[in-house]
């Protein structure tokens, strides 16, 4: 399933069996369940990280200061990626989305932002 703004939320409850049934999934247990939070909880955090990043590059331009804002989302990729790598006992579909999710996330919260931002005179913050 492509990960789009609608999609993003469930991404990290992918449990097969309730698939389809509601656009947010069940675990089908607690060891699950205890994977399924711990790669939600990391995906919020990055979330929050890339988020930051696009304030803090907003900042910076409008102050006439650089902002290395790739630095700054890989840095918050990273993050993910060393949570995700505690994960344990995952699902299947989630091990496999679990190495491209970071990839996967920022583009689509880079549109999000060009939303927020979508007053930029010169498109700089787009």
């Amino acid at each position: 399933m492509p990960l789009t703004k609608r999609t993003l939320p469930t991404a990290a409850y992918c449990n097969a069996s309730c698939a389809g049934a509601s656009p947010s999934f069940v675990p089908a247990d607690a060891t699950t369940w205890k994977c399924d939070d711990g790669a939600a909880k990391a995906l919020a955090k990055l979330i929050n990280g890339l988020t930051a990043c696009y304030v803090r590059a907003a900042d910076a331009s409008v102050k006439g200061n650089a902002f290395d804002e790739t630095g700054c989302e890989a840095a918050a990729s990273q993050k993910f990626d060393a949570a995700a790598s505690k994960l344990s006992e995952c699902p299947a579909c989630l091990t496999a989305s679990l190495p491209t999710l970071a990839g996967d996330t920022a583009p689509v919260f880079g549109q999000l932002n060009a939303q927020v931002y979508c007053a930029s005179p010169s498109g700089a913050f787009l």
